[in-house]
């Protein structure tokens, strides 16, 4: 039997067992694989079974933002690593606004700007304008999460 004829569901289960990083170029295999991929329960499923693995901690700092796992023992001189990320400019400070099911929300400064990323993957979406940049607007409150009402992921930004 050759990989043409396996059946779409023993395909995902292959790739259920892989580490993100390599899943994510599968989606240059072909169409198929690259729907497969995409669908968000494969998403969702995926993320489950690999959540159980490895636990990090992100963290953000004026210089940047960095990942420490947590089984890794402190005195290990690189438990923490630097984590690059798709908008990282000069003179842009970034903090994380929350993380959930993987994806982290970040907000940019010095103009106020948000961003959803991955870091498995590196994918990652700016997002619209919310509209507070004005200079009069200097505190907001912001959260991020998922509503299972509508099965998507909120960002709330309050001024």
């Amino acid at each position: 039997m050759s990989a043409k004829n396996l059946p779409d569901d023993v395909i995902v289960e292959i790739l259920l067992r892989l580490p993100v990083k390599y899943v994510a170029q599968f989606r240059c295999v072909s169409k198929q694989w690259r729907s497969l991929i995409l669908d968000r329960r494969f998403a969702r499923s995926h993320f489950q079974r690999a959540c159980g693995h490895t636990q990090r901690l992100l963290l953000s700092s004026t210089f940047g933002l960095g990942c420490l796992d947590i089984h890794e023992p402190f005195d290990v001189g690189l438990a923490v690593r630097e984590l690059n990320f798709p908008f990282k400019q000069p003179g842009r400070r970034i903090r994380i606004v929350g993380s959930c099911d993987g994806l982290v929300c970040v907000s940019l400064f010095p103009n106020i700007g948000f961003c959803i990323w991955n870091p498995c993957t590196g994918d990652h979406m700016r997002l619209p304008d919310p509209g507070i940049s004005s200079p009069s607007c200097k505190i907001y409150m912001h959260g991020f999460g998922y509503d299972s009402s509508t099965d998507d992921y909120k960002l709330l930004v309050a001024a």
